[in-house]
């Protein structure tokens, strides 16, 4: 029996050695890697549609299957500029502080990129939105018997609400229960 001592205090991530192993000095691998896991790394794609709204330095949130509800903030680290080939996705490094060790390597995340935009736009909810012939529409509610259907674009989505361009007023009533049922007898 053998007692290793860790020149670091930390957590093993990666085991390299098994019971009845031989260590013999010609084998060069590592035996066991430790990491302090106070702040972790965060790999994540990004689709070729919005790489050139991603760069370093920007601020993430990213929100894990394991702790519903719970949002982590980070920053992006590092900007890998090749694609996969495969996936053609480019992949971006996030740091994340990890207080309380709730986060653990190979985790699944979501990571939402914070972009900050030099201009104001509407905001509606998600599901106030009808896409139709390749538009997206929402209902403006004026009285029972006045109810527009106004095409919009939509330019960002985040946490539930989508940021939309179009003839919309800020202050306008925009239908959000049953939108699409109320909008298919609009236009039957």
């Amino acid at each position: 029996e053998f007692v290793i001592k860790a020149p670091i205090n930390g957590f093993v991530v990666e085991k390299q050695v098994n019971n009845n192993m031989a260590i013999r000095p010609d084998n060069n691998n590592d035996l066991f890697t430790i990491s302090d896991l106070k702040d972790v790394w965060v790999i994540a794609n990004v689709y070729e549609s919005n790489i050139s709204q991603v760069h370093t330095g920007d601020s993430v949130e990213v929100t894990t299957l394991s702790y519903p509800g719970k949002t982590f903030y980070g920053k992006i680290d590092q900007v890998l500029n090749v694609l996969d080939p495969t996936n053609k996705v480019m992949k971006i490094r996030v740091i994340l502080p990890n207080p309380g060790y709730l986060l653990k390597p190979e985790m699944f995340a979501s990571v939402t990129v914070i972009h900050k935009e030099n201009y104001e736009s509407l905001c509606v909810p998600e599901h106030a939105l009808i896409f139709d012939q390749s538009r997206y529409f929402v209902l403006v509610f004026k009285n029972p018997k006045d109810i527009k259907t106004i095409p919009v674009k939509v330019i960002n989505a985040h946490a539930g609400k989508s940021y939309v361009e179009g003839n919309l007023d800020e202050g306008d009533k925009i239908i959000t229960t049953n939108a699409v049922l109320i909008y298919n007898q609009l236009n039957n």
